[in-house]
């Protein structure tokens, strides 16, 4: 391996052979560090310390701890091998074969869990080749054969483990790996390999429903009582009866007595209780609790209604509110598969409840210095005024001090719930799927048009999906089913005149008319009738009857087809599609000379369809 300089060249790496220099940075640590520091105390998104840190030791230890769910054996060349293949992918992803990202850099979090499923591989790999006799100190001791016997009881997600092992066998690495290993990327990607089977993504635990109205009604509650007390205006007046009229007569304009007990520098409040409660009628720590209250349940209840990940909630900051094409929207961003430095671009519909809580956050955020909606309610606990790193354990502890009818007995509560919860209860009311998958930012392919995969399992909802594909299969047939034998429509083509006749003498012997013809159509839809669609209407041809030879077979239903054919029938939706064709033709003929004969025997083409349905009489 020759030396390199602190930071490997693109070109060093394309050639191969590169030495990583110990002293090499990567995020907030060097590459020969026992842990690489993802993320520091004072930045967004730090989870503690043993969140926020790859730590190679862990990878090495050959205990198994009781919290841990994999028994980790790696040897020291394994790390390094692993180590190697990280540093790359996270500093050169674009260098990887099939690399899908535009990102110049990969995040920790997405590097650590590749490294978490390689570390589980090997592992596993070592232990159970041991078993025969076998010693595997490098993964270049790892044979294809080996693999293919144990991938199926290694555990966890195929996908996952292919996806790691795709980084580890991917070229670029390879070459610059210690020594090359016996597998290839095409290998992995081999259908004699049973990785075991991919689980049905289920989504997490939603809330039940008496979870969720308890929840949601007390949070209701809290802000409501808060707000008027303090004197707020009420954005959600629905809230306001469920003030408890005992809290709303002890505490009233209650903003000097709590901001001089949080902030201010009276002693009153701290050293002398007895006088702050017989001048105000309250203790300082009665109206320490009831903001208290309110602000949790302002937190939570943007989160259960808005369906932020607790990434996005960490970024909504205290101007986040805004006011767009009439819609209130809480501005945050998306940094899931994302560049942690793109913009707050991202909206999230703000309901006026949600406005509310957003409110009470932002009266917090005005009297710590918080530059976060998701922070401490009395002073600034982060460097550069940070939010919360994590909510999971303070809700929890909420929760069984409110939880009065021990709907929260042992139970575990996470932050995720909230998601899962929302696209279950909007799913229950009826609620469109393209909703549900934009307010949780999990968007449609932009090939297929379908709802992302983790959408589907929230919420426990591809069974209503499902049941939405087949309505809405139907509806298509049915608008389609409609086009041709609706009442009052109109055809064009040869055999539009015939086809009107026959179809309207049909519903007439049949007694249908009018609401009864509609119902019909629509039963039809539910059918498995099919119709012979061209490319600029529907073939009426009966296929079944034998010809005699002595008129021309059916087109194929090409460009060609002949507008004067008696099988051809050209509806009203049909009309549209081929004057908007025509007019292209008709701009594109003016844009290049070269192409101008093409463009307008195509429009002439055109025209003959458009003609043939414009010359149908309209009634009236």
């Amino acid at each position: 391996m020759k030396a390199t300089a602190l930071i490997p060249s693109i070109n060093e790496l394309e050639n191969g052979g590169v030495s990583i220099n110990p002293s090499t940075p990567i995020w907030h640590s060097k590459f020969s560090d026992d842990q690489w520091i993802i993320k520091n105390s004072d930045e967004i998104g730090y989870q503690g310390p043993r969140a926020s840190c790859i730590d190679w030791r862990r990878y090495m230890n050959r205990t198994e701890h009781h919290k841990q769910r994999y028994c980790y054996c790696l040897s020291e060349q394994m790390v390094l091998e692993i180590k190697i293949a990280a540093f790359i992918y996270a500093m050169y992803p674009n260098l990887l074969k099939g690399a899908k990202t535009s990102k110049t850099m990969i995040d920790g979090k997405t590097v650590s869990a590749r490294v978490l499923e390689l570390a589980k591989i090997g592992s596993h790999l070592m232990r159970e080749e041991s078993k025969n006799g076998f010693v595997i100190n490098s993964f270049s001791d790892i044979t294809f054969n080996c693999i293919k016997f144990h991938a199926a009881s290694i555990g966890g997600r195929p996908s996952h483990l292919v996806r790691a092992m795709r980084l580890l066998t991917s070229e670029v690495i390879q070459r610059n790996l210690p020594k090359r290993l016996q597998l290839s990327a095409s290998e992995i990607d081999s259908k004699s390999i049973n990785w075991g089977e991919e689980t049905e993504v289920k989504g997490i635990q939603t809330l039940s429903d008496p979870q969720f109205l308890f929840l949601l009604n007390y949070c209701k509650r809290a802000i409501a009582e808060f707000k008027i007390a303090i004197g707020f205006d009420i954005h959600d007046r629905t809230i306001s009866d469920s003030a408890r009229p005992t809290v709303i007569q002890k505490f009233s304009d209650i903003r000097v007595p709590l901001e001089s007990y949080l902030w201010g520098t009276q002693e009153l409040s701290k050293s002398k209780p007895r006088l702050y409660r017989k001048q105000y009628g309250y203790t300082p720590a009665e109206v320490r609790h009831l903001y208290k209250e309110a602000h949790k349940a302002s937190m939570l209840t943007i989160l259960l209604l808005t369906g932020m990940r607790l990434s996005e909630a960490q970024r909504v900051q205290n101007d986040s509110l805004r006011f767009i094409d009439g819609i209130k929207y809480l501005i945050s961003k998306v940094v899931k598969k994302r560049h942690e430095s793109s913009p707050l671009t991202d909206r999230w519909i703000a309901t006026p409840i949600v406005e509310d809580a957003y409110d009470v956050l932002s009266y917090a955020c005005n009297k710590t210095n918080n530059r976060y909606l998701f922070s401490s309610p009395t002073a600034v606990i982060r460097k550069g005024g940070q939010g919360y790193s994590v909510l999971d354990l303070t809700f929890n502890r909420w929760f069984q001090k409110i939880d009065q009818h021990k709907l929260f007995k042992d139970y575990t509560f996470s932050v995720h719930q909230c998601r899962e919860t929302l696209a279950h209860q909007l799913a229950k009311h009826k609620v469109g799927l393209p909703f549900i998958s934009k307010q949780l930012k999990h968007f449609h392919s932009r090939f297929n048009r379908m709802p992302n995969a983790i959408t589907v399992g929230y919420g426990n909802y591809r069974k209503s999906m499902l049941l939405s594909i087949e309505s809405r299969m139907a509806s298509a047939r049915e608008e389609v089913l409609n086009d041709m034998f609706g009442e009052d429509k109109s055809f064009a083509g040869g055999g539009g005149e015939l086809h009107k006749n026959r179809i309207d003498a049909w519903f007439k012997g049949a007694g249908l008319f009018g609401e009864q013809r509609a119902k019909y159509i629509a039963r039809l839809a539910n059918s498995n009738i099919s119709l012979m669609p061209t490319s600029i209407g529907i073939c009426t041809h009966n296929f079944v009857n034998q010809e005699d030879g002595k008129i021309p077979p059916p087109c194929y239903g090409d460009f060609s087809c002949d507008p004067d054919c008696p099988n051809h029938v050209i509806s009203e939706g049909c009309s549209m599609a081929l004057k908007n064709r025509q007019l292209h033709a008709e701009n594109k003929a003016k844009e290049s000379k070269e192409n101008e004969v093409i463009w307008l025997g195509l429009a002439e083409q055109l025209s003959k369809h458009v003609k043939k349905f414009e010359w149908t009489p309209k009634d009236g």
